[in-house]
């Protein structure tokens, strides 16, 4: 073996094992490391990266508060626990609303968003000394630690904190294996454990402690001995011990543990199906809040496993709904539509109709891939569920149902292209809603029809009544990250740089952080001419994601605006790594080449780019550059005249074209163009009259030569003027 400084994957059979080899390739250092369990029975969710967090967060602290309350969103979701150091984040609708009036549901990217903002944390809290912290059963782990180990262990340096990751021989997801093979070095542990010596003849106490032990580990334990002898005692026993584990748990009011422990004992208890499903259901619901999808697809199972239709027609409804909700937030949306069309055939009442047809308009239009959308289909499901909703009895809640529906409906007839349409469905459920609700209810669901009000009427090209209308959205729900960031891209589409950098500033501060935030704030840097800045924020996207291709593009094209070419060529050679196929990639790096002076494989890259994007404009305008710098006008004529059919009223490309006719002896086309870009909106005027009267002059026409050249000195300053003044002077003279 060679260097042990780099970040560790160990695998075995048992902890015993796995530790002992990790503390043999760390040696002092690593015996003294802190070791957490991922095991997700022990605290669902974030179980290994929780207890990490729950140990340095009080320290990290006391001495830099700041540094914690910047991450304090994230913190607390991982730990909620820590709300009591720290403080709760500022409260949304979202996170302030209780039962049916909970009507949004956080994008299963939020957890991502925590482990990035997590690793940002981790960087302060290991910046002044190296580190090294184990987490163990890492394949027993909830999907929410592996998601944060893939990204640590590529955004971390292990240098500064060193991740050991410990794990039973299999698959721990294709992201996380990935990252242990690119990012880790892995060994092989061997398998160690107290021996098992649980014969017949062994002590009945002795049996019980074994069992005891087990149970204690709330059913992390590998230990072959205590797994033995749990399988050993009878079954009340076993029930006693759960029983009695789940209420010291139950003691320490740590909602962690709700969603991991507890309710596997009580599940495992004496009573499974009182306090095992409330204690589950509990667990479900804080999960499915939190964005905790996945945990909540496996808590869900504990339910449908004892959930039957004829006995307890409610529980199978409630157990297979929120089974089908929590998978339709996941990986797993396949899974979704046979459940719904299951309960479907099962209930006749309009509610669970009326919900099902929504619930199915929302797979065909919003979640499925873009190969099986049907977005007819899932207008024929909204306006099922429209029509059940319009027939339920008169009360507050039929309102609701109504407004609720048709804003479902209003989001397919928008992906048909229908606009208006939309837009009068939004506005009929804020004024039903303000009209037959009274002002405290249903406060999120008005915050979303009014943010789909703003966003349509800037689809709209009504930008005024937009803004006005993103106002009243942050009046309702001024914590709300996602709606500073949607202002501010309006902001920024409008020209209004300051407003959109003061939205995305506030956006920053309110939440966790995510690529598309930095990456439109760079591209607003770049605008105002922050381009340190902007590549700060573009690097910054891709130390998040490095595979977001258009963050590549536009770093690496900045670094060519500074000079910095050699850097933007390994830049876009590091983004065709992620995505080979990306056209944009290619051209940039030909771009770059071609500024630092090596036309061959700039030449190869602009062909490379064009097979993948035959109408790519940067490859093409560059490719005739290069052409127009080796002699061959005709070749960068064709390139120009293929750019121009996708962007005919670019006055650049149009100069560019005249200019390439020059150069190819076509002299009356070179006129014929710079004519026709002298009419295009944002032509630069001056240089088109100096080459056109160039043109004039070579043809022989000095009468519309000096009409051109004079024309050209009104407009400025002309770095020609001197042989302006001896054209007409000559001209004078003839």
């Amino acid at each position: 073996m060679t260097d042990h400084h780099g970040h560790l994957y160990v695998t075995g059979a048992t902890r015993a094992g796995r530790l002992a080899a990790a503390g043999r390739l760390l040696g002092p250092e690593g015996l003294a490391a802190p070791r957490f369990t991922c095991h997700h029975l022990a605290r669902g969710p974030y179980t290994g990266l929780g207890m990490f967090l729950h140990s340095i967060v009080p320290t990290l602290y006391s001495t830099d508060p700041a540094a914690v309350l910047a991450h304090q969103a994230e913190i607390v979701a991982v730990v909620p626990e820590l709300a009591e150091l720290v403080g709760w984040p500022a409260e949304t609708l979202t996170s302030s609303a209780l039962g049916n009036e909970r009507t949004r549901w956080y994008s299963r990217l939020r957890t991502r968003r925590i482990a990035h903002g997590v690793v940002d944390l981790l960087r302060v809290y290991a910046a002044d000394a190296a580190r090294t912290v184990v987490f163990d059963a890492v394949h027993d782990a909830d999907n929410t630690d592996r998601e944060f180990l893939a990204i640590a262990l590529r955004r971390l340096d292990p240098g500064q904190l060193r991740l050991v990751v410990a794990a039973g021989d299999g698959s721990l997801g294709e992201e996380l294996d990935a990252a242990v093979r690119r990012y880790a070095q892995r060994v092989n542990a061997p398998s160690l454990s107290r021996p098992a010596d649980v014969s017949p003849e062994l002590a009945s106490a002795g049996v019980l402690d074994l069992a005891r032990a087990f149970v204690a580990s709330d059913g992390t334990s590998d230990d072959p001995a205590e797994r033995d002898g749990y399988a050993r005692v009878d079954a009340a026993t076993r029930s006693r011990l759960h029983d009695e584990r789940a209420d010291e748990l139950d003691g320490r009011g740590e909602i962690s543990l709700s969603l991991g422990a507890i309710p596997y004992h009580r599940v495992n208890g004496s009573a499974p199906d009182t306090a095992g499903w409330d204690a589950t259901i509990a667990a479900v619901g804080y999960c499915l809040e939190a964005a905790f999808y996945d945990a909540a697809a496996v808590l869900c199972q504990e339910l449908t496993d004892r959930a039957d239709f004829h006995r307890a027609p409610e529980r199978y409804w409630e157990s297979w709904y929120l089974t089908a909700h929590a998978l339709s937030l996941s990986p797993r949306l396949a899974e979704v539509q046979p459940i719904y069309y299951d309960l479907l055939s099962r209930y006749d009442g309009a509610h669970p109709h009326m919900t099902l047809n929504y619930a199915i308009s929302l797979l065909y239009t919003r979640l499925f891939s873009p190969q099986e959308k049907d977005h007819r289909r899932a207008l024929a499901h909204a306006n099922t569920a429209v029509a059940i909703a319009s027939l339920i009895p008169e009360d507050e809640d039929r309102a609701f149902h109504l407004a609720f529906m048709k804003n479902g409906r209003a989001l397919v007839t928008m992906h048909l292209g229908d606009l208006a349409d939309s837009l009068r469905a939004v506005e009929d459920g804020i004024a039903r809603l303000d009209r037959e609700l009274a002002q405290d209810r249903h406060r999120l669901h008005r915050s979303v029809l009014h943010h789909n009000r703003a966003q349509l009427l800037g689809r709209m090209g009504r930008p005024a009544e937009a803004l006005a209308e993103f106002g009243t959205v942050l009046s309702f729900d001024p914590n709300y990250q996602e709606y500073w960031f949607d202002r501010g891209n309006l902001h920024y589409e409008l020209g209004h740089f300051d407003a959109a950098a003061a939205d995305f500033e506030q956006a920053a501060r309110l939440g966790p952080p995510f690529p598309e935030l930095f990456q439109n704030r760079g591209a607003l840097r770049a605008a105002t001419g922050d381009l340190d800045g902007a590549v700060a924020d573009y690097r910054y996207v891709l130390d998040m994601e490095p595979d977001v291709a258009s963050a590549r593009v536009c770093l690496a094209s900045l670094l060519v605006d500074l000079g910095l070419s050699e850097q933007a060529a390994d830049e876009a050679r590091t983004g065709l790594e992620y995505a080979p196929g990306e056209a944009a990639l290619a051209a940039v790096e030909g771009l770059a080449l071609l500024t630092l002076g090596q036309a061959e494989p700039a030449g190869q890259a602009f062909a490379r780019a064009l097979a993948l994007d035959p109408g790519n404009q940067v490859a093409l305008v560059n490719r005739a550059v290069l052409a127009c710098e080796q002699g061959r006008p005709d070749d960068a004529v064709a390139d120009l005249i293929r750019a121009l059919t996708d962007d005919p009223d670019n006055p650049d490309l149009a100069f560019n074209l005249g200019y390439a006719y020059e150069a190819a002896g076509r002299t009356a086309d070179a006129i014929a163009e710079y004519t026709r870009a002298l009419d295009l909106p944002g032509a630069d005027r001056a240089d088109l009259l100096y080459r056109r009267g160039s043109c004039h002059a070579g043809l022989g026409d000095s009468e519309l030569a000096h009409a051109d050249y004079a024309a050209h000195l009104t407009l400025g300053p002309s770095p020609y003027a001197e042989e302006i003044g001896e054209f007409i002077s000559v001209a004078a003279s003839a």
